[in-house]
């Protein structure tokens, strides 16, 4: 088993804050995994869920993987900007890499894995076109990969979006979730994340530039939950087979997993999801 480690370093516009699980020196592979909009990467992916009582992160660490989150500028512990609105995909590319060249120098890996959520998807496949020489995989969890037509009358008219417990419980939807894991997930939102950043929500609403398939050459694991692969909102330009299919890698898979939506990492189908990236990571998909 593999405790949390909290710290801090300096990204490109101030403190980030990191969390880790299994870090060390000559670590066979590592994970970083890329939040969503709405919540950092240490409540997307390390709030313990079960029984059995897993979080994502210790899921990777358990499996031999120096497993890595963070918090994108101005979510959770780090620093942001002035101006919550300006925050983007640009910003979380920028973020990434100060994690990236961070883990790398302590774990000596060359090649980082990436994990992604809805607008990670984004940060991550962006990123994945301009510095494939130091990505190993990629793992696109419910990917918001951009290009959808601006709508400026929904852009955002304050800096950032309350987050209520009313709102938590709806997004984690009833019928993928245990009750008690949806209510403690919820909660735990609202206690420590009670406003985001609405930079992202603004973004969205003037076309923001979507990634390219043809310029993403790293293998590519695309992964849904069954409610989230029937949504409309997170298609984009092209639909997401036409994404997979015009992906610039041999090595790739598309997985539909039953029993989850757009938080899979907490619901009913997460073992599976668990058992769907290690196969990748490891090569045995």
């Amino acid at each position: 088993m593999s405790d949390p480690v909290d710290t801090v370093i300096e990204g490109p516009a101030g403190k980030l804050a990191v969390r880790s699980r299994g870090l060390r020196a000559g670590a066979p592979s590592a994970v970083v995994c890329v939040q969503g909009a709405l919540l950092p990467g240490q409540t997307a992916f390390d709030i313990p869920v079960g029984p059995p009582d897993l979080s994502l992160l210790r899921v990777l660490a358990d499996a031999g993987h120096a497993a890595v989150t963070f918090s994108v500028r101005g979510y959770g512990a780090s620093e942001g900007p002035t101006d919550p609105l300006t925050i983007s995909t640009e910003d979380g590319m920028a973020d990434l890499a100060a994690v990236i060249d961070w883990v790398r120098a302590r774990t000596g890996v060359e090649r980082v894995h990436l994990f992604s959520w809805s607008w990670g998807g984004r940060v991550v496949g962006r990123f994945a076109e301009l510095h494939p020489e130091i990505i190993g995989k990629l793992v696109l969890m419910d990917p918001a990969l951009g290009g959808n037509a601006a709508t400026p009358d929904l852009t955002p008219t304050v800096p950032y979006k309350d987050n209520t417990l009313e709102e938590f419980r709806r997004r984690i939807e009833a019928e993928h979730t245990d009750p008690e894991i949806a209510e403690s997930v919820a909660r735990y939102v609202v206690e420590h994340h009670p406003t985001s950043p609405f930079g992202i929500a603004r973004e969205a609403t003037r076309c923001p530039t979507p990634v390219a398939p043809e310029r993403v050459t790293r293998p590519v694991l695309m992964v849904y939950g069954t409610g989230a692969a029937k949504a409309s909102y997170m298609k984009g330009p092209i639909t997401r087979e036409e994404f997979f299919g015009k992906l610039a890698t041999d090595e790739r898979v598309f997985a539909i997993v039953p029993g989850g939506g757009d938080y899979l990492q907490y619901q009913h189908g997460r073992t599976v999801l668990h058992r769907h990236v290690l196969a990748f990571l490891d090569g045995s998909s």
